[in-house]
């Protein structure tokens, strides 16, 4: 392999200890800075002398498509610090797409500004967004490694039950499931039980090699059994 393609890149922000996608992104910006250089400088150097001082990591500019759900999305992070992560590699694509990480997951923690940019005739209406970084970057690598679900919504009445499949790399991957709402819903080994009206996700994730990789299945409860 001589290099990977930006397909299957996403970015993501913790939210209840897991890493949720923020909204699909249009490109990324390069992650990291130079450090600043220190002048050490002597009378007994013919050249200048330098080292490495405080790394300058500044702002991360993303760019996105715009819609009214992810302009909403963007602005409920903002003026909070979060820690963020950009996933390379997931399964799936468009609104299928399941971010993992297989290629590489890289942390880092900031404070996000957004705004809608400007366009002109026969362009996409876009959104821009930056992150002013406030740590090191760390990097995590699990390999080829992930899990999908086999539904990514349902539709349910209350009292009725749905089963979802995972599908796990390894195979052997113990799968752990939430629901983030269970007064609408729960989840247990994959089993959802509807219990009132009301929206919720089911999150089924793994650990690999200490790294968290995560689904989720949107369920909608209608109505009653009876």
């Amino acid at each position: 392999m001589f290099g990977m393609s930006t397909i299957g890149t996403a970015l993501m922000v913790k939210e209840g200890g897991i890493d949720v996608q923020v909204v699909p992104i249009t490109s990324y910006p390069n992650l990291g800075g130079d450090p600043e250089q220190i002048d050490v400088t002597t009378l007994q150097h013919r050249v200048r002398a330098n080292v490495p001082g405080v790394q300058d990591m500044g702002s991360f500019a993303f760019e996105a498509n715009y819609l009214p759900e992810y302009y909403e999305r963007l602005k409920s992070l903002e003026d909070e610090e979060h820690e963020y992560a950009l996933y390379f590699g997931g399964t799936g694509e468009g609104e299928n797409f399941v971010p993992t990480g297989s290629d590489g997951i890289f942390r880092f923690k900031g404070t996000m500004s957004a705004h809608v940019t400007g366009n002109g005739v026969n362009e996409a209406r876009g959104l821009s967004f930056s992150i002013s970084v406030s740590s090191e970057i760390s990097f995590d690598y699990a390999g080829a490694s992930g899990i999908s679900l086999d539904k990514t919504s349902i539709q349910l009445t209350a009292g009725s039950t749905s089963v979802i499949t995972a599908t796990t790399i390894p195979a052997d991957a113990t799968v752990t499931w939430t629901s983030l709402n269970s007064s609408v819903a729960t989840v247990s080994s994959g089993t959802v039980t509807a219990v009132a009206a009301g929206t919720t996700k089911i999150i089924a994730d793994i650990d690999v090699e200490g790294v968290t990789k995560m689904a989720t299945c949107t369920v909608t409860v209608v109505g009653s059994a009876g």
